[in-house]
């Protein structure tokens, strides 16, 4: 076997309980958004949206959406490229971010009806990024963060998206296992080998 040769085994198990862990915490998240979210996306106005987004995510399609296509940031990344583009309401009373996966051309994305997962906006190191430039542009974030209508759209999430999750947490779940092999086939040879040296002292 392959961590037989390579790493100890109990190496072998330690990654098997990091795997299970891991796994565990998959099946976690993605069970509990296939508990929150409907069975499709709900339509509504962002201010609909934004009234129960305090509570709990929402799977939405959202009925006056305005893309601003003068506000488009890409990030490239080796295996995870990502595009954010800045939407509001029709009154440009709420300002929200969505986020796609890959390279989107925002004209194209107006011209479709888009669907995701709405939240409050986190500040994760994109996030901070944008805002910053929005700040250059012109918006006054500070303005929608402080009365929580600063909002952010995973077009990618949704229920798709959580029942691959709890497929990825059974596969982590099946190698953490596996990884326990090599351990059990040692503790089985040194057992083996302590009843065989037994028996010759015995016979002594």
């Amino acid at each position: 076997m392959y961590f037989s040769r390579n790493i100890s085994p109990e190496t072998a198990a330690m990654w098997g309980v990091f795997s299970i862990l891991f796994s565990a915490i998959i099946a976690f998240s993605s069970i509990k958004e296939l508990l929150i979210l409907p069975s499709e996306p709900q339509r509504m106005s962002i201010a609909e949206a934004k009234s129960l987004v305090a509570e709990k995510r929402q799977w939405v399609i959202l009925n006056d959406i305005q893309w601003d296509c003068s506000q488009v940031f890409h990030f490239d990344r080796r295996k995870n490229d990502t595009t954010y583009i800045v939407f509001t309401d029709e009154g440009k009373n709420i300002l929200g971010l969505a986020l796609f996966g890959g390279i989107k051309d925002c004209q194209k994305v107006t011209q479709a009806e888009v669907a995701g997962v709405l939240d409050l906006a986190t500040t994760g190191s994109d996030v901070k990024s944008i805002y910053e430039r929005l700040a250059e542009n012109g918006i006054d974030i500070a303005q929608h963060q402080a009365d929580g209508t600063l909002l952010t759209l995973c077009t990618f999430c949704g229920r798709k998206n959580s029942i691959t999750g709890v497929w990825l947490s059974v596969f982590f779940l099946i190698s953490g296992f596996l990884l326990f092999i090599p351990l059990i086939k040692a503790n089985k040879a040194r057992k083996t080998a302590n009843q065989f040296m037994k028996r010759n002292i015995l016979r002594l």
